[in-house]
């Protein structure tokens, strides 16, 4: 299910109206429209509902770029959210710079069609409940978090629509492969560590001019269920016998890591990091450990002429470094200059402590590709 709500459980109700009560609106003046902006807006629109029962309002974002297409399905998720189940009426604005890659994302988000416009909530709810939609260089599909597709076909389908989909854009088959086998490992992880359904975007951009590629996967799931939060549960867990033996490195990794858990760094960013080793389960009496999603994405970062790759739940920021991806001779990654998992804690360039801490879980992979590179010649 959908579970929207959860996004503003975490969130303190706080007005931002420009001119307190007069008009109820909300001036978004972040240089880059970011999970800070979305924060915002989910302090505003609480405090509608819990302080002055209003409403309307009017979202004014005075942004320059758009930190990529995750944010915009947070921002879409909200509308669509607030419209139906508290009757709110909104309007948004988007002032952004028609020269950059977040604005060509952005149109082609459901935000671009009612950009400063009254919103037909029923169109809206049509085009945001699509199962699947593909259209020119944008794939957006609604993964429904249900028993059938976390142990049906669904995911194999997936694979498939989403490869027909990169076809049209000419990659060496390496690299398509390896991209839709990314996209379909984070699907299958979210749809079995979480309760949420999951929306996942697809952009593949063209530059004729500079000659690149512009790739950008957007998945997010709503929801209260943390990466990693299973490894919480295992490490507390009195009674470890259901788990698999290979997870006692984790135990072993933690009486390192508490030593070093502060403000910038504790047991939520130790879990999470714990999550992505290749060997780590939670699935009870499973022994085939985990994903090895980590070394999938460096794979393609290693093929990127530029990357921007990072993770985000709840108050966990994971950026994927190249640099610090690196298997050790255990299989484990450290996520640091040591690169080891077991005693040393993650390099803060990695790992942070986020201040904006809601019920979300969020991939968002940057990729920047020449033309050719990775193309067909």
């Amino acid at each position: 299910m959908l579970q929207i709500e959860k996004i503003f459980e975490k969130v303190t109700p706080k007005n931002h109206s420009i001119d307190g009560y007069t008009n109820n609106k909300i001036r978004i003046k972040d240089n880059t429209f970011s999970i800070k902006s979305i924060y915002k807006i989910a302090e505003h629109l609480k405090w509608m509902k819990e302080g002055i029962k209003t409403c309307d309002t009017k979202i004014l974002i005075d942004s320059d770029y758009i930190a990529g297409q995750a944010i915009l399905t947070l921002m879409e998720s909200i509308i669509y959210f607030v419209m139906n189940e508290w009757n709110f009426k909104v309007m948004y604005r988007f002032s952004i710079k028609d020269n950059v890659l977040g604005y060509q994302i952005f149109k082609n988000s459901i935000l671009f069609k009612y950009n400063n416009k009254k919103i037909s909530i029923e169109d809206y709810n049509t085009e945001y409940n699509q199962q699947i939609t593909v259209d020119m260089d944008h794939f957006r599909k609604l993964c429904r978090n249900n028993e059938e597709n976390r142990k049906g076909k669904f995911i194999s389908i997936t694979m498939d629509e989403v490869d027909t989909f990169l076809k049209l854009f000419e990659f060496d088959d390496d690299y398509r492969n390896e991209l839709a086998e990314v996209i379909v490992e984070i699907v299958d992880n979210a749809l079995n560590h979480s309760n949420g359904d999951c929306i996942l975007n697809l952009n593949v951009l063209k530059n004729s001019y500079h000659r690149y590629k512009y790739v950008d996967v957007a998945l997010v799931v709503i929801d209260d269920i943390f990466i990693g939060k299973e490894i919480m549960e295992y490490i507390y867990k009195e009674n470890k016998s259901e788990y698999s033996e290979k997870n006692k490195i984790v135990l072993e990794a933690y009486e390192k890591h508490k030593k070093f858990f502060d403000e910038t760094y504790n047991i939520h960013s130790f879990a999470m990091i714990s999550a992505f080793q290749k060997y780590v389960t939670t699935r009870k009496m499973s022994y085939t450990g985990g994903t090895g999603l980590t070394t999938l994405i460096k794979a393609l970062i290693e093929k990127s002429n530029h990357n921007f790759c990072y993770a985000i739940s709840g108050d966990t920021n994971m950026i994927f470094i190249k640099e610090f991806l690196k298997l050790n001779e255990e299989g484990l990654i450290g996520f640091n200059e040591e690169n080891n998992y077991k005693e040393m804690p993650p390099n803060k360039k990695v790992v942070s402590v986020n201040k904006y801490d809601m019920n979300i879980n969020i991939y968002n992979l940057q990729f920047v590709l020449k033309e050719n590179e990775y193309g067909r010649q």
